[in-house]
């Protein structure tokens, strides 16, 4: 929402713009939510960036980067 917007700087098809929101939102969600380490959750939120930003052309980024949250965030039940 914040990339197509206010974006101006362009990333493998994606904005700066976008991403720092993405990242944002999703820090401030591990803060706010108890059940999340924030460590684990940190981790997550910046993985979750980095696989948003990949130019895969045939995987939907709403697909992978719940499942690579996910795959993070259970690590601590390992």
């Amino acid at each position: 929402i914040i990339g197509k917007s206010k974006g101006k700087v362009s990333l493998f098809g994606k904005t700066l713009e976008g991403t720092i929101g993405f990242v944002l939102t999703g820090l401030i969600l591990v803060l706010i939510l108890p059940f999340v380490s924030p460590l684990l959750g940190i981790l997550a939120v910046i993985s979750a960036s980095i696989i948003e930003l990949l130019p895969y052309p045939k995987i939907n980024d709403n697909f992978s980067i719940p499942i690579v949250s996910a795959a993070i965030l259970n690590i601590n039940s390992i």
